[in-house]
């Protein structure tokens, strides 16, 4: 594979530009990114107690934006980023990222082919994938932990713990992959350093920046009941597990990884991973597609390799046609993932060019838009300066009473649920709500 790597270095430039396209077309970073980016300026400029909660309280809709667990390495990452104070800082570490991610998995690939060509197909289908594009466009912490985990899996020794405790400390779920990671090195020693030290910096940032160590899953359930997003039930989640994987890995990849499952070093921690989605959704919390998405994606490197290594005696015409499929199926997601990512793009704008009111009233808005409203508006604590519209709707506090003067709405599901549109409609009163953004479907 060394061999390969002034070749897969060039080729996944190559397949990066995708990525930059979407940049130049804009930025459209999520809420959770911009959340710990809001946090890190506050936690920067007048410490990091009580940024998000100062008394552990989640029934409070004036004081708790947004509903996103703390993350520690997220929080050091943004404010390492926005410290450089560099124009388009955070889009560029975005890129970088997953300019990294394409080149470890193709590095992958060529050490179990021992070939280019599969490494090349990986990098091109990664970075070419809608699911991973998305992600990336989006800052979505799972690419940095997808970019440990690989990068554990192919280099050796001490260094392949330290990426898996950076994935632990990355997203809640990368400590069952690090354990994997650990188990298969044979460095079981290593979980007992991992496992209290990573349980200690989640509870411990909780603790610190919300005045309680499980402020965050008390927070979740709390936020799900207030803001009824999308959701399957219990008993629909393995089938939509199934066909969410069948949508990011085709069906080729799929039969793939499947085939060669037990070979595959991530096996019972992705199996452990999309299990424990199930018991949270059980237990009230919340399933997206990023979730299983994450488990998908960092299996395409060995299904890629597996169904090269499935195909090498088929006639060349075939084996073109299956290659054909593996690719291009996955590509199907971009059918109704660029309505869906136009629409954030030009919600981005809108929402970088609203100004606060300035007679010092509240805005009243869906909590996971605050975050790029206070940044475009330099604010950092958003206590006393909005309220979040679902939360106080659930809670059925009156809007005027609590200082509103501004009402904005996004008609999206995620962004205007069924509760608070009614609500708008038949009580909002003497507050006229203003559409930030009519999604024309597209």
């Amino acid at each position: 594979a060394r061999s390969f790597l002034p070749l897969l270095c060039l080729v996944s430039v190559a397949c990066a530009l995708p990525a930059l396209g979407m940049q130049l077309r804009g930025e459209a970073l999520d809420s959770d990114y911009l959340a710990h980016l809001m946090w890190a300026r506050h936690a920067r400029d007048a410490g990091i107690t009580g940024v998000v909660s100062r008394t552990g309280v989640v029934e409070d809709p004036s004081i708790f934006y947004p509903n996103t667990v703390p993350k520690p390495l997220g929080l050091l990452f943004v404010l390492a980023v926005d410290s450089t104070s560099l124009p388009a800082a955070h889009a560029a570490a975005q890129l970088l990222i997953l300019l990294l991610m394409i080149l470890v998995s193709g590095t992958l690939v060529a050490r179990q082919t021992s070939s280019p060509g599969p490494a090349i197909f990986a990098c091109a289908l990664l970075g070419l994938h809608p699911a991973v594009l998305v992600l990336s466009h989006s800052g979505s912490p799972v690419i940095m932990m997808l970019l440990f985990l690989l990068t554990g899996s192919l280099v050796r020794g001490r260094a392949s713990m330290v990426f898996g405790a950076l994935a632990a400390l990355t997203r809640p779920e990368g400590l069952l992959y690090s354990t994997e990671l650990c188990l298969r090195r044979r460095r079981a020693l290593a979980l007992t350093v991992l496992i209290p030290v990573s349980l200690a910096a989640w509870l411990g940032l909780n603790r610190l920046m919300a005045g309680d160590w499980l402020w965050s899953a008390r927070e979740v359930r709390y936020v799900i009941e207030a803001m009824p997003y999308p959701r399957p039930s219990v008993l629909a989640y393995p089938a939509v597990v199934a066909l969410r994987s069948l949508r990011v890995l085709g069906p080729v990849l799929l039969f793939a990884l499947i085939s060669s499952f037990r070979s595959y070093p991530w096996s019972w921690s992705s199996v452990a991973n999309l299990l424990l989605l199930w018991v949270s959704l059980a237990l009230g919390s919340l399933v997206l597609d990023r979730y299983v998405d994450l488990a998908m994606i960092l299996a395409i490197p060995w299904a890629v390799a597996s169904v090269f290594r499935l195909t090498t005696r088929l006639r060349r015409s075939l084996r073109a046609a299956v290659l054909g499929a593996a690719f291009l199926f996955p590509m199907l997601l971009w059918i109704p993932g660029i309505p869906a990512w136009d629409f954030e793009v030009e919600l981005a704008r809108r929402l970088d060019r609203l100004e606060m009111p300035p007679d010092g009233g509240l805005i009243a808005v869906n909590e996971l838009l605050v975050p790029r409203i206070a940044l475009a508006n330099d604010i950092t604590d958003p206590v006393g300066r909005f309220v979040a519209l679902d939360r106080a709707v659930f809670e059925r506090r009156d809007l005027g009473e609590l200082g509103v003067s501004e009402v904005l709405v996004a008609v999206h599901p995620v962004y205007l649920p069924g509760l608070t549109r009614s609500f708008l409609e038949e009580q909002a009163g003497s507050i006229e709500p203003d559409t930030l953004l009519v999604w024309s479907g597209r």
